[in-house]
């Protein structure tokens, strides 16, 4: 078996191309379980195949669906365009806010504002756990 899109994935064009499977070669051979089922189009099934798996062993596409390399490449470079964008707009932004972000990520630290930890490294004690402790007690 070889590795093959869905069928909803092609376009309705494209799917007029394919070839014809009767109902009852359909009905006889479970086409509608098969991968390289195409789907139905204008009302008649439709198979991804040149011929039926079934009868031949090699498996060789329907030469229309190489028609969807193109526009695959064509959205995946456009996808490429947008991600790219939008990555440089948020690297633009973090680097406006670097070092309000930097004061942030410090406000959240566990050891934020410890008298310990602004003199010298953390020492593994934390301030805050032994001052709760104290007044617990």
């Amino acid at each position: 078996m070889r590795p093959c899109i869905k069928s909803s994935e092609i376009p309705k064009e494209l799917k007029g191309d394919l070839p014809v499977i009767s109902n009852t070669i359909c009905n006889e051979r479970f086409c509608t379980i098969c991968p390289y089922y195409g789907g139905v189009y204008q009302k008649k099934r439709r198979c991804m195949l040149v011929s039926c798996a079934w009868d031949v062993a090699s498996e060789i596409f329907h030469p229309s669906l190489k028609r969807m390399l193109s526009i695959a490449k064509e959205e995946c470079s456009d996808a490429e365009k947008y991600y790219l964008e939008k990555k440089k707009r948020a690297d633009l932004l973090e680097q406006m806010f670097e070092k309000e972000l930097k004061e942030d990520k410090k406000k959240n630290e566990k050891c934020y504002g410890c008298p310990y930890g602004a003199v010298q490294p953390c020492i593994g004690i934390c301030y805050a756990a032994l001052e709760g402790r104290r007044r617990k007690v």
